[in-house]
């Protein structure tokens, strides 16, 4: 039998109350402190699991003891070096955060949260919950000693104000509290009691409404920026910004926007009116793009033996690079409005769409249920003009700001496909970017990660790039469309290589 754990509080106890001279708030709250929360997260809600290869599994008062007072002497330390709140936040919070880290690669700590379900490393793992209990621990424990609070008034907010940020950041980002074992969703992995259980879709809805919401205010106020003597860089932000309503329609058509169907189509409509589009037209599309990716009705980097380079370069530089793509939607949506037989019609469908290059697209759009797709372009429409009647609008600085977002959308259409292996699963790229520019597209740029799973969110995208945006898209100007190869031909890197 191990005897250390039970003999290091004997002496580390009474050695830190000597060290602070009988102080309660410096020596009695860290104590209580480690005892109470981690006590909490392993014997009650099971989130974290101490000791694992020593079949001890709870937390025990000596543990508390232990960690508790070595806290206080760490904190001893940094009062004799530098008695400020900050100072006990930075240290506190990087020994601990180092810590669980090498305990969790050690294997003496278990920690069954989000990034754990990910099946991703200690350090990410760590750093999901660390930074908010032990920094945030440090900030509240510092004050009390800096500012001489009572020790029970200081614990009470150490043990609150913490877990209530982690448990808000964690529903904000995850749509969870944080609070409960997340089911591993590795699919070799196994639940904490070891059976091997699915892999559930973990939806950050509670997120996605609130970025709805905000997004939404800022591209009416972008828009009337452009319109009342800001035009240029009030467009400039709308191409960007303009992406994220986008990004939540796309998610809403995986079925990953919201956690139940009903909520999830609710959300890809309001998203679908900014954008703006009919959501049941755009689903079918994009899936079907999905369906179809690199093959020869799904290509707009080569063009066929059947095809003219010249007509196919023209829908390049024009439709992919200069904005017309996105142009074609709303038009397209315009003409199912006002004509909805003749966008349903065989002629249409069978000449007319397929020499534009959108047959299959056009082929599958007509099939779906004509009034609610009018309904929800009508929908489109009508909130559209309400931005315009609403804000004021004039007409130069609103067609800047959607010409720019109609380059940008344009160009990240294709971008992220160009030159990619002829593969259905796996011809897209992961594109490098600034990093803002991704957040705004809800790691869109993450594309090869969601054409191998498009089941996975956006908060759940990462991974190793493979180039970066504006190689692909220089090369594209540089080269314009080239000879298609065969159906399963590698990637051409050679086209964008530097």
């Amino acid at each position: 039998m191990r005897l250390y754990p039970y003999i290091a509080p004997v002496v580390l106890a009474p050695l830190s109350f000597w060290l602070w001279r009988g102080d309660l708030t410096a020596w009695l709250v860290p104590i209580l402190w480690a005892y109470i929360v981690p006590a909490i997260g392993t014997n009650v809600l099971k989130v974290w699991e101490f000791d694992t290869r020593l079949r001890l599994g709870r937390f025990r008062p000596h543990h508390g003891f232990v960690f508790g007072s070595a806290t206080s002497m760490l904190a001893w330390l940094v009062h004799l070096w530098a008695n400020h709140v900050w100072a006990y936040a930075l240290v506190i919070g990087i020994c601990n955060i180092a810590y669980d880290i090498v305990a969790l690669r050690a294997g003496i700590l278990r920690v069954y949260n989000q990034p754990w379900a990910e099946g991703r490393g200690a350090t990410a793992i760590a750093m999901d919950y660390a930074p908010w209990f032990f920094g945030g621990f440090g900030a509240v424990y510092g004050a009390g000693i800096v500012f001489k609070e009572p020790w029970w008034l200081t614990l009470v907010v150490a043990l609150v104000l913490p877990t209530a940020a982690y448990m808000l950041q964690s529903r904000l980002r995850r749509g969870h509290w944080g609070t409960r074992p997340i089911p591993n969703q590795c699919r070799t992995g196994f639940s904490p009691s070891g059976r091997a259980e699915a892999r559930p879709t973990l939806v950050p809805e509670t997120l996605n409404w609130l970025i709805l919401v905000l997004s939404a205010a800022a591209i009416a106020a972008l828009l009337w920026l452009a319109s009342h003597g800001f035009a240029l860089l009030a467009a400039i932000a709308f191409a960007f910004v303009n992406n994220v309503p986008f990004a939540l329609m796309h998610e809403a058509v995986h079925g990953v926007a919201a956690a139940t169907p009903r909520r999830n189509t609710i959300l890809g409509f309001l998203a679908s009116c900014m954008f703006p589009t009919s959501f049941s037209l755009q689903r079918v599309a994009h899936l079907g793009h999905h369906a179809r990716n690199r093959t020869d009705s799904d290509l707009y980097d080569y063009y066929l033996p059947t095809q003219s380079k010249v007509v196919r370069n023209i829908w390049l530089y024009a439709g992919n690079l200069l904005g017309l793509y996105w142009f074609l939607i709303p038009l397209s949506n315009a003409l199912y409005l006002v004509a909805t037989p003749l966008y349903r019609s065989r002629v249409f469908i069978e000449r007319v769409a397929p020499a534009l290059g959108f047959g299959p697209h056009v082929r599958e759009i007509a099939g779906l249920s004509p009034l609610r797709v009018w309904i929800e372009i009508a929908s489109a429409f009508g909130y559209q003009a309400l931005l315009w009647w609403g804000l004021g609008l004039e007409w130069k600085g609103w067609l800047l700001a959607h010409w720019l977002f109609a380059m940008h959308w344009s160009a990240l259409q294709y971008v992220d496909h160009a030159w990619s292996e002829r593969d259905v699963a796996g011809g897209a790229w992961n594109l490098r970017v600034f990093a803002p520019v991704r957040w705004l597209a809800l790691n869109y740029h993450f594309h090869r990660v969601h054409h191998a799973d498009p089941s996975i969110p956006w908060t759940r995208l990462s991974g190793p790039t493979d180039a970066s945006f504006w190689q692909i898209y220089l090369s594209l100007w540089r080269h314009g469309v080239q000879p298609a190869p065969p159906m399963g031909a590698p990637a051409n890197r050679a086209l964008f290589a530097r």
